[in-house]
């Protein structure tokens, strides 16, 4: 793609019309050298290039754009800006990025249109109509049969087609590496009245994760209709294993996670405090924040001394200070047991 785009540059340089308004050039046909991954590339017109819009399915609302149609997107931009080539991008607001309406924008100043990603068909070459005076290419498009010949394009570099494939461009996009953490978040419980705090809370955590300062997934505990379709304490306990931190206003949410080594930002939901802090108090863990003043820079701070290892030792402390005390929960119940404090006496049959 970089030498076709510096191929093009040159080429059509060399050849740019006398006037502004000139659409076309004589038509010719070239054939370029192949492109390392991609395969050769046929071209069957030259245009004159100052403007390039880049679109895909993601330039449309309803088309089921994924998080690879705007990566492969990110991948085109950045090897136009390896050639200097000025571009514009057509995006809906719903798929992630910002961009220009693709039904309403004036396409007479792009004498360049690129469609990036996913699959083609016959039915589509009525999205280039549009762009006619465009040069077009298509990269990163699945063609599912030889009719497709009939692309519409001046030049396609094809993802797949018949007796033709290439690995899909979002292999070679440039995402950071996020902490991964767990959000398990209680519903409203009903039985604190006005002590709680659920919905300020809830608003907190989700101006935080607004942020993008992680990446996380929801957790839920619950075994009947569990929202996150969680199936069962064991999946439950594994996928917050494998967790750098937890943020998580249910008491069992703090447990499990220390329970695996995994520190908490745990948050009491109900003014003045109740389980959860009472939990947290209990095995000395000193991550607890209260519900009716917490914030998502609190919850920022906190997360943040989660992630940097000095909390490494607490955890572990935590977890042992649970353990020593269930001793003696336990020796106390055993106890009971034995002095058969609410057995029922046997029936006597005598």
């Amino acid at each position: 793609m970089i030498k076709l785009l510096a191929k093009m540059t040159r080429h059509l340089t060399r050849r740019r019309p006398a006037s502004k308004n000139a659409q076309m050039l004589n038509h010719q046909t070239e054939t370029l050298s192949p492109t390392p991954g991609l395969g050769a590339v046929t071209e069957t017109s030259s245009r004159c290039t100052q403007l390039a819009l880049v679109a895909g399915w993601f330039s449309y609302k309803g088309a089921c754009a994924t998080f690879g149609d705007t990566e492969a997107m990110h991948v085109v931009t950045r090897w136009l800006d390896e050639v200097n080539i000025p571009y514009h991008i057509a995006c809906h607001k719903v798929n992630g990025t910002d961009g220009l309406d693709i039904n309403t924008l004036d396409p007479t100043p792009y004498s360049m249109f690129i469609f990036v990603c996913g699959p083609w068909r016959d039915d589509s070459r009525k999205i280039l109509e549009k762009f006619e005076h465009c040069y077009k290419i298509g990269i990163d498009l699945s063609l599912e049969d030889p009719v497709h010949l009939q692309h519409g394009f001046d030049i396609i570099l094809a993802r797949d087609m018949p007796q033709q494939h290439n690995p899909d461009l979002a292999f070679a996009s440039h995402v950071p590496t996020l902490p991964l953490i767990g959000i398990a978040q209680v519903h409203p419980q009903v039985m604190y009245g006005n002590r709680q705090r659920h919905k300020q809370v809830a608003k907190a955590i989700s101006e935080y994760l607004s942020r993008g300062e992680v990446a996380y997934v929801t957790l839920d505990t619950l075994h009947r209709d569990n929202p996150v379709k969680i199936g069962n304490v064991v999946h439950y306990e594994n996928l917050v294993a494998r967790l750098d931190a937890v943020i998580t206003t249910r008491l069992h949410g703090l447990v499990f996670a220390i329970k695996r080594g995994i520190p908490a930002v745990a948050i009491d939901a109900i003014a003045g405090g109740a389980k959860v802090s009472a939990q947290a108090n209990s095995i000395n863990w000193p991550q607890v924040h209260k519900g009716d003043t917490v914030d998502a820079d609190q919850i920022s701070a906190a997360v943040e001394k989660c992630l940097d290892g000095s909390l490494d030792d607490t955890v572990t402390r935590s977890r042992e200070n649970a353990l020593k005390k269930l001793q003696q929960v336990k020796s106390d119940f055993l106890r009971i047991l034995s002095e058969r404090k609410f057995a029922k006496q046997p029936p006597d049959h005598a």
